[in-house]
């Protein structure tokens, strides 16, 4: 007795079909899900002359945040960061940009990093001692990490159909 099957390329080509669309939905959805989290930390950043916020990005495969518009005055119109300083904000940030997206460039994988380029992000996220007399806190991205966490998951998810 024997039992012919047919059809099974049609079945194999069909899956690969889902295969790829999953992974282009889960792709945008990473991608989605990583502004939401960056626009959590916006949230949360110390504000002076906006700079800090302004560095956000995200860098994913086929997505990366545009150049940030820096600023040389503070909230008060005086001039805080002279024209050199915003060049280097600018240089900061197209090197950032090109290592990060190295690094989320793996086959396979969907990954987003999400960061600020200023030379301050750093201490201004880790300080908790000082002021933010206009806005915002320390922690501001692992503020707003944990603010849209709940939301991130539910991105993802919604866009694979």
């Amino acid at each position: 007795m024997s039992v012919k099957i047919t059809g099974i390329s049609n079945v194999l080509s069909n899956l690969q079909k889902v295969v790829e669309r999953v992974k282009r939905e889960a792709t945008q959805g990473t991608n989605e899900a990583a502004d939401a989290v960056l626009e959590g930390g916006r949230s949360f950043v110390p504000v002076d002359t906006g700079n800090l916020s302004g560095s956000g990005y995200v860098v994913a495969k086929g997505k990366q945040t545009p150049p940030p518009l820096f600023s040389n005055t503070n909230r008060d119109g005086e001039e805080s960061v002279s024209n050199s300083e915003i060049d280097d904000l600018y240089r900061r940030w197209d090197t950032e940009i090109a290592m990060q997206r190295e690094r989320t460039n793996v086959k396979g994988k969907h990954r987003a990093v999400i960061g600020f380029t200023t030379p301050y992000a750093l201490e201004q996220h880790e300080n908790t001692g000082y002021l933010h007399p206009f806005g915002g806190e320390s922690h501001y991205l692992r503020k707003g990490v944990a603010a849209r966490s709940p939301e991130v998951i539910k991105i993802i998810v919604g866009n694979i159909k």
